[in-house]
């Protein structure tokens, strides 16, 4: 009981220090839209970081383990992988079927800029949900439990989300359960990161289908036709009954493994792939001249 006061303790002054921080603090406007929100991005890290750093060194005293760099791109390939595979293969089986139409490029200007902003943007949530709160909560409580309330802190500073419609708030839970057993299985903050970023990259970027990324440019021009259900209709691609049941299998699969009490295991050509660059980087044994 007395953990359990602590930790929510914890979390009240972490999470809503944040969120009131990166509401209030100012940032600077710059000449272009993409810089602005550069700007505001940093801010959030910034804030996300700060508190992270004080909390593990003053309330935690460097007892809790909260990142790993062992094993890095083992973990991004997997993080990789776990991100694309729902929303590409939603996207594939939308444009196949001819739901999907895509009519070209859009004219964005400062590319870099926005994805530059992209990153740091999830990288600052990665660290709010991921970071500090997933590991105190697995510290005490087991991962259903720690998942739920990562997934019920998300949703309380999304709240306008919730009236989207129960698919678009399903597909949100599964995307953040995954994120959350990424971070969980592999022990790294590295495969929740690049999973987010590059699942962010297609949906928000890509497409504009995140209302979390409002203001961000999309870069190609698209619209879908067809039942709301399937294709998302104007909600997005969240709002997809396909991605829903693409994320369910993917979750599926990952909780099989963890049943089985296996780790991830990346699909044999990454895994070979992997073993082929580590081969290159080891330096070659020098012969000695007698």
């Amino acid at each position: 009981m007395k953990n359990a006061i602590m930790n929510l303790f914890k979390t009240l002054f972490f999470f809503d220090v944040a969120v009131v921080a990166v509401f209030f603090l100012p940032y600077k406007s710059k000449s272009t839209a993409a810089g602005t929100a550069l700007s505001k991005e940093m801010v959030f890290f910034y804030v996300v970081a700060g508190l992270t750093l004080l909390f593990w060194l003053v309330i935690e005293r460097r007892k809790l383990k909260l990142f790993h760099f062992k094993k890095i791109f083992r973990h991004y390939s997997a993080g990789l992988l776990s991100g694309i595979i729902p929303i590409a293969a939603t996207v594939l089986v939308l444009w196949v079927t001819r739901h999907l139409h895509f009519s070209g490029r859009t004219k964005t200007s400062h590319i870099l800029l926005w994805l530059a902003a992209l990153f740091i943007n999830t990288l600052a949530t990665e660290l709010l949900f991921r970071g500090y709160l997933l590991r105190l909560y697995r510290k005490y409580y087991s991962f259903p439990v720690a998942a739920i309330l990562i997934s019920a802190l998300f949703f309380s500073m999304n709240y306008p989300m919730l009236s989207l419609g129960k698919t678009y708030v399903a597909n949100l839970l599964l995307l953040n359960i995954l994120l959350c057993f990424l971070a969980d299985n592999t022990g790294s903050f590295v495969a929740p990161l690049s999973a987010h970023f590059v699942y962010r990259l297609i949906s928000s970027l890509a497409l504009g289908s995140l209302p979390i990324s409002a203001e961000y440019p999309h870069l190609f021009r698209s619209s879908v036709s067809g039942a709301a259900w399937m294709t998302g209709g104007e909600k997005g691609l969240e709002a997809s009954v396909i991605l829903l049941i693409c994320q369910l299998a993917l979750l599926v699969w990952f909780a099989r493994k963890s049943l089985k009490g296996k780790k991830l295991k990346l699909p044999v050509f990454v895994e070979n792939a992997i073993g082929f660059i580590r081969q290159k980087r080891k330096p070659k044994k020098r012969k000695r001249i007698v």
